[in-house]
């Protein structure tokens, strides 16, 4: 069994998300038949979002030491609980050949399907630079997947205030954002819906939704569970 490596932090919330669904959906019994884990939970990384706009330093140094120090302590699988952090995702994987690296996006796509051939319409939920960054679009180029993609300009102001309430710790009001969105986003004819920033998946549980919700964190969980299980 390989250790996962988890670069974590990005926010407090979003690894403890990620770390509590690797225990909850790891085939295991007792404790040695669980993954061992190597988390480095940096929350003082620069803020992605500033760093992408030019108005902060550049993450990417913390990023790859958070990396090194994942795979220094053993770990041959990493993951990183961040989509937007994914901008600096070849960058850090350069530094850290030893490891397979698994990218969060391509990981959330591979569990949409329209299953009729067609393009599946999806709607991409974020940061406002995780939309504009293209990291969804350019992994479904790399999947060679027949996306139709649903504008969320008008929605992206209420999921962005749903991430900073999550951030803040205010879940009731995170979820009630959010809800909007996500109704504004099936009117519009939606198919399935990414929870494309590691906040959301924390209040999945209580949205109300008549199409998939893609909980990108559970995704990634799951690839890490079938690399690390898998020699």
């Amino acid at each position: 069994m390989k250790t996962l490596g988890i670069i974590g932090g990005m926010g407090p919330l979003a690894t403890h998300d990620f770390y509590r669904k690797l225990i909850e959906l790891t085939p295991a019994a007792e404790d040695a038949q669980h993954i061992p884990v190597v988390m480095v939970a940096n929350t003082l990384i620069p803020n992605r979002i500033a760093a992408w706009e030019g108005r902060g330093p550049s993450p990417l140094p913390a990023l790859v030491a958070a990396a090194r120090q994942c795979v220094e302590s053993g770990a041959r699988v990493l993951a990183m609980p961040c989509n937007t952090a994914h901008f600096w995702f070849e960058d850090m994987a350069r530094a850290v050949p030893q490891a397979r690296f698994l990218h969060i996006a391509d990981e959330a796509l591979r569990a949409c399907t329209s299953g009729d051939g067609l393009p599946l319409r999806l709607a991409l939920t974020g940061t406002h630079a995780t939309v504009a960054m293209e990291l969804y679009q350019s992994a479904a180029v790399r999947l060679a997947m027949n996306v139709q993609w649903i504008d969320v300009t008008a929605v992206q102001p209420s999921v962005t205030a749903a991430i900073a309430s999550v951030k803040a710790g205010g879940i009731k009001q995170a979820v009630a954002e959010y809800q909007g969105a996500l109704d504004v986003l099936q009117s519009a004819g939606a198919q399935a819906v990414v929870m494309g920033c590691t906040e959301l998946p924390v209040i999945a549980g209580a949205m109300r939704s008549d199409v998939p919700l893609i909980d990108a964190t559970e995704t990634l969980v799951r690839a890490c569970i079938a690399a690390c299980m898998n020699d």
